[in-house]
């Protein structure tokens, strides 16, 4: 039997699109807190990323923002994939920094991940991926083995001790999008993350779409 096709590792999506209640609030949030550069502002949009020719990510004012009530469908989070340990190690510090909630933090084996929500509650995922080559496979040789450990957290801030820069470094990029397709996408366990699908090149979630955070019983910080 021939081997599935391998996913080029370079693919990123090139940008996702959020709809907001109040711009100037999530422009700040995301600029300040997380780190992305802001290219530009205009009245119901801004756009933001290290790429001023691709922006990652294109905030939408809502005109009648309308919240949800949990469970339901919409966006879990949007996931930025940093370069390296010292780099995501340098947002959380930005993130503690600017005094910003971590809801949960979670060693996956193949990755170093913490989680946030944003002052809409719509979910955001900051990473790092461990080297490919150390990343466990399963008998079969098909897929990765995933786990959803306590992170050590200490460890990884020893990678970037001084203070955090304005921004993030300059290959933070998307690295995937978790959007459930209904309540029994989510799991009651908070050390268990269901990822129904896989996104295309672009994605759009707007602050209308409920989210629940995951791994909240780890106190982060």
């Amino acid at each position: 039997m021939a081997a599935p096709p391998i996913i080029d590792p370079s693919l990123r999506i090139a940008s996702a699109q959020l709809d907001v209640a109040d711009l100037r609030r999530s422009a700040d949030f995301y600029e300040r807190t997380l780190g992305l550069p802001l290219i530009s502002r205009e009245q119901d949009r801004a756009l933001l990323g290290t790429d001023a020719q691709r922006p990652a990510l294109e905030l939408r004012a809502l005109d009648q923002p309308t919240p949800l009530s949990p469970p339901s469908t919409g966006l879990f989070h949007v996931a930025w994939l940093h370069p390296s340990r010292a780099a995501l190690a340098e947002t959380v510090r930005r993130v503690a920094g600017a005094r910003w909630p971590i809801d949960g933090a979670s060693d996956h084996g193949v990755s170093e991940a913490l989680y946030l929500s944003d002052p809409d509650g719509l979910g955001i995922e900051i990473y790092a991926d461990r080297p490919r080559e150390a990343w466990q496979r399963p008998a079969d040789g098909h897929g990765v083995v995933m786990v959803t450990l306590a992170l050590d957290l200490d460890d990884l801030l020893a990678q970037a001790p001084g203070d955090p820069g304005e921004s993030v470094a300059p290959d933070t990029a998307i690295g995937h999008v978790q959007i459930p397709t209904g309540p029994d996408e989510f799991s009651t366990d908070p050390y268990v993350v269901k990822m129904p699908v896989a996104m295309d090149t672009k994605a759009k979630a707007t602050a209308n779409e409920a989210k629940r955070p995951v791994c909240r019983s780890i106190d982060c910080l």
